[in-house]
């Protein structure tokens, strides 16, 4: 068996900054060794040692700790239930006292400023949810990207961990990852992905995060490559570079004249990219100008960096931040679709049917962040599908990390549309209630005095008592619900919590009829495809269909043979630290909780979504509830009975490549008696 030794140097990537001159470098500092690159040539040794030279300061370290204490301890809705014991299949994630793991840091004298922030990273990591944040920008500054995407396909019965592209186009595709680092390819991307990618109480999702896959691109109207979380990320590698140990067919044995294989080894570095601009000359004015919250010149993001970023209001955020293309400079060209009839696109959805199945129609919802201009796209593809005699409808959530709540319940209204009601009025009109998400919220000393200042005001926030729906009288609240509060005790500890409540109806201008349609309310005759990675709104899309209608979901990759969750971190809207300073600013009054003192991005959920055949009794029994202890039961963030798919199919080499191969086989999979 030939063997090839590879050692690739870095690749460079040229990126300007906006300081007016080069600094010279001082031997002596490694930021100002970076700074002189001007962006150019960066090596891993030299962001990291920039990195590790800001000296650890007790005053940053209390003050972070401080903010972060405050904001699990009485906004974190999943502080007490993230101490679960033994989570059933597919749910992997041990228990977790995150105030415990705040405190040991607190105790602890870090060498290094990076090495404080690290551990507190890490320490939230291990929440698994993602919709619970600390992302300093001072360690986030640098992009860092392998050359090697990789996947896990199933082929001949066995799954193996293979090269889906090389970026330097040196013809690795299909090669085996045998070891990685020296481990097994396959264990050391689950040791990675179960401690570095934190996406998912599932760990065959946290392996779809790591790895490779196709992701639809509006920008093209296409598939493209998404390289996946271990490929490419935003925080420092744990070394300077990835050791890969191949295994490739050898098509050039001419001593043999067969196809044998060959190994090859490489020891490929990191393609680093500068993520915020920044004049800086040493370690000094990089921690002002990149980490401080208040620095005397305000970093930019980057261009890439702002990719997909807007601004939103904060009762409508139910996502998480998550880069949705490739971060690399290299130009992912778009799989073709042989067997998939392309219908339309816009900038949330997009239609497809199938060739060899025509009587299937796709619907490909790649995002809940969609506006009112999506309406449209959405009637003109099922109206199309319609008229081409599609009857069956697959819904491909594959990849959507959420958006808005309003379009988790609009999604299901298209297909099994709201029952009419006899009003009180005259009229006819749809029950507002029937696909609302029954949830609550943590009460603390300060969510309460939030809610006060608040009384009144036309404030959209998650602290505002009157933006919350009232299941009783079915209109929003006309009391301040925070004022009376529910006693709970989940795994021994005791919180207030708020009554059952959900967020008002939605506000997105809704769908004209869909009774015409050959799938309407025919729940055998829909299907949801995910890979685990459909989160917030998406999930709760995902978990509504299938315990309200009973449509079969089917989960793809993960591990093969195993289990796997149709959606993650389900949990509940999120609220920013910045947004929870707005609401008080918003009634001129000063904040109670700080500021951080570095800039980044600090979030937790603040709502908890209930699953939704446990609802009815608790709406009926609502008004007898408050004041007293009761046992909610799990929230869906937990529920892995819920998260759990009906069917599980192993990726193979095609269709993890081409997302029409995937609906071909899904289709014949779920409806084979129907074609």
């Amino acid at each position: 068996m030939p063997t090839t030794l590879y050692t690739f140097g870095l690749a460079f990537h040229f990126f300007s900054t906006i300081a007016s001159a080069v600094p010279v470098a001082d031997a002596s500092d490694p930021c100002s060794t970076l700074a002189a690159l001007n962006g150019t040539r960066i090596s891993y040794k030299d962001v990291a040692n920039c990195y590790r030279n800001i000296p650890y300061d007790s005053t940053i370290s209390s003050s972070t700790l401080s903010v972060l204490d405050t904001l699990f301890r009485d906004f974190y809705i999943f502080r007490d239930a993230a101490l679960t014991p033994r989570l059933p299949e597919p749910f992997t994630s041990p228990p977790v006292d995150i105030m415990k793991e705040l405190g040991m840091i607190r105790m602890t004298r870090y060498q290094t400023d990076f090495d404080l922030h690290s551990a507190i990273m890490t320490a939230i990591w291990k929440l698994n949810d993602p919709h619970a944040v600390y992302s300093p920008d001072c360690y986030s500054a640098y992009s860092f990207s392998q050359s090697l995407r990789l996947y896990a396909p199933v082929a001949k019965g066995q799954q193996s961990l293979r090269v889906f592209r090389d970026e330097r186009g040196r013809g690795l595709e299909d090669c085996s990852a045998i070891t990685i680092n020296g481990l097994p390819g396959l264990k050391y991307m689950q040791r990675w992905a179960d401690k570095y990618a934190p996406y998912s109480k599932d760990s065959g999702v946290r392996m779809n995060f790591a790895l490779a896959s196709q992701t639809f691109d509006p920008r093209t109207q296409s598939f493209t490559l998404s390289s996946g979380v271990f490929s490419e990320r935003y925080n420092l590698p744990e070394q300077e570079f990835v050791e890969y140990e191949l295994q490739c067919p050898d098509n050039n044995n001419r001593s043999t004249g067969d196809r044998g294989t060959r190994t090859v080894r490489l020891q490929e570095e990191w393609l680093i990219q500068p993520q915020i601009i920044s004049a800086f000359r040493d370690t000094t004015s990089y921690v002002h100008a990149v980490c401080l919250r208040f620095p005397s010149v305000k970093p930019r993001r980057s261009i890439k960096s702002q990719r997909g970023e807007r601004s939103l209001p904060p009762a409508m955020e139910h996502k998480v931040p998550f880069p949705k293309r490739s971060i690399s400079s290299h130009n992912t060209p778009s799989e073709v679709l042989r067997d998939a009839e392309f219908i339309i696109s816009g900038n949330g959805t997009s239609f497809y049917r199938l060739k060899s199945l025509p009587h299937v129609g796709i619907m490909v919802v790649f995002t809940h962040e969609t506006t009112n201009s999506e309406m449209s796209v959405i009637k003109l593809g099922l109206d199309t599908l319609h008229r081409l005699n599609v009857t069956h409808i697959i819904l491909d959530l594959q990849g959507n990390m959420g958006g808005f709540v309003d379009f988790a319940s609009l999604l299901t209204e298209l297909f099994f549309p709201r029952k009419m009601r006899k009003a009180k009025s005259s009229a006819h009109e749809p029950d507002p209630l029937e696909k609302s998400f029954v949830s609550d919220t943590r009460v603390s000393s300060m969510v309460q005095r939030a809610s006060g200042l608040l009384t009144g005001a036309k404030v959209p926030s998650f602290f505002n008592p009157y933006f919350y729906f009232d299941f009783k009288t079915e209109r929003s609240y006309t009391y301040n619900l925070f004022h009376h509060p529910v006693p709970q005790i989940r795994n021994g500890r005791s919180a207030l919590y708020s009554p059952l409540l959900t967020l008002n109806p939605t506000n997105i201008s809704r769908v004209a009829d869909t009774h015409s349609y050959a799938w309407t309310n025919d729940p055998s005759k829909i299907l949801i495809l995910s890979d685990g990675r459909c989160g917030s709104a998406c999930a709760l899309t995902c978990h509504l269909m299938r315990a309200k209608y009973n449509v079969t979901g089917i989960a793809v990759g993960g591990h093969q043979g195993e289990a796997l969750s149709m959606f993650s971190f389900a949990g509940g809207a999120l609220t920013t630290l910045d947004q929870i300073h707005n609401t008080f600013e918003s009634v001129n009054v000063a904040s109670p909780i700080k500021q951080l003192p570095y800039r980044g991005r600090a979030t937790v959920p603040i709502l908890e979504v209930y699953r939704y055949g446990r609802s009815k009794g608790w709406v009926e029994g609502l008004p007898e509830e408050m004041g007293r202890r009761v046992d909610r039961g799990v929230p869906l963030e937990y529920d892995a009975e819920s998260a759990k798919a009906d069917e599980h199919l192993d990726l193979g080499v095609d269709t993890a490549r081409r997302r029409d191969a995937l609906w071909d086989q899904v289709a014949r999979t779920a409806w084979a008696t129907d074609s």
